[in-house]
């Protein structure tokens, strides 16, 4: 539900979608972590993300910017494959490589963001 508002908002006006992304970066670890309901784990990581605006963006643009260097360096690896083959081998392992990569950031961003709340 999330990835399809985010989405919505990305579609009509950058702006609200990149908001949105900021808003809701830590909502499956508060699933996971706090178990928390799906629906309320939405207002309770825009809690932990209040105040911290501007620099949780900055992670998850960080994060991007890393995520695309990965593909790139896996595409220019890949490059001697065939078409077909190096589409398959290079989404297997960007796949591999980007997705528990991505889940490290959001879990250390909740921790840190978590303890923020506390100090």
């Amino acid at each position: 539900m999330a990835g399809s508002a985010i989405g919505l908002g990305l579609l009509l006006l950058i702006i609200p979608g990149l908001v949105l992304l900021t808003w809701w970066a830590v909502i499956v670890p508060v699933i996971v972590l706090e178990r928390v309901a799906a629906f309320d784990s939405f207002s309770r990581s825009r809690e932990l993300v209040r105040g911290w605006d501007f620099k949780v963006f900055g992670v998850i643009v960080l994060e991007a910017l890393l995520l695309i260097a990965v593909t790139l360096i896996l595409g220019l690896v890949m490059a001697p494959l065939p078409d077909g083959l190096q589409a398959f081998v290079s989404n297997i392992l960007s796949g591999s490589v980007t997705g528990p990569f991505s889940a490290l950031i959001s879990t250390l961003l909740y921790f840190r963001l978590k303890e923020a709340r506390v100090s």
